[in-house]
């Protein structure tokens, strides 16, 4: 989603790895947990881990996503740094490896249902990037649900929604509807203009939602995280603007 020329180096990782995008990502884990810990009246630690986890996973699906689409991306987007040659294939698929495997270990610090959530994030992701994204309407919906899957994580990382956990679920719901949405939108983005810009600047409001989820959950931890997503928002607009222009 990051419209840029990717120089050689770190610039070219972090342009492959969409650095805006991932400051969306934390806050699906967050945004789980503590609707858990309200559902649950509990007052846990809030699973710092599985925030990371799952950054880390995203970043691997981003990584994952540009190799499959190695050959249509040298044909519509050859600024790309793989179909530039600013990264090559091999080490992308090497950096693809060891995230999914850090991804996995960071989920499993907070136990095996979170580990079985973060399994289910990879390998929906896999099964997305290599041929569900093609399919109408459930390539949208694979796309977010693997978001949904990250706030079923952070959800786990706490412990497993009890029975009739409306509003856990409710928060899975809408984080999946929401990039589904957008995924849907993102089908037309090489043809419509403007419209891959519009893409990311919906991507980078996520976390706005995620803040409304978790002050929602009326945890004493809340307004801080949710000042923390605010923060993230900010952030991702900056530096989209920063590698548009670059």
């Amino acid at each position: 989603m990051i419209a840029t020329n990717p120089r050689t180096g770190f610039h070219a990782w972090l342009s492959l790895l969409r650095v805006p995008n991932l400051l969306t990502v934390p806050g699906d884990p967050l945004a789980g947990a503590m609707l858990a810990m309200a559902e649950r009246g509990w007052n846990e630690p809030i699973p710092w881990a599985a925030a990371a986890a799952s950054v880390v996973l995203y970043a691997a699906g981003l990584t994952d996503n540009d190799l499959a689409d190695l050959e249509e991306d040298r044909r519509e987007r050859p600024g790309r740094p793989l179909p530039a040659g600013a990264v090559s294939a091999r080490a992308a698929a090497i950096a693809r490896a060891l995230l999914l495997a850090a991804g996995l270990g960071l989920a499993a610090v907070h136990g095996m249902h979170a580990l079985l959530a973060a399994a289910a994030i990879g390998g929906l992701m896999t099964a997305y990037n290599h041929g569900l994204k093609r399919v109408p309407l459930i390539g949208p919906l694979a796309m977010g649900a693997c978001r949904g899957l990250s706030v079923l994580l952070g959800a786990t990382a706490v412990a497993l929604p009890p029975a009739g956990a409306s509003t856990t679920w409710s928060g899975v719901a809408a984080v999946t509807i929401y990039i589904a949405a957008v995924a849907q939108m993102a089908r037309d983005e090489t043809r419509i203009p403007g419209r891959a810009r519009l893409i990311g600047t919906l991507i980078g409001l996520l976390p706005l939602l995620q803040a409304a989820l978790v002050l929602s959950a009326l945890r004493r931890a809340g307004p801080w995280v949710a000042l923390g997503l605010v923060a993230c928002a900010a952030a991702s607009a900056l530096l989209r603007r920063r590698f548009a222009a670059s």
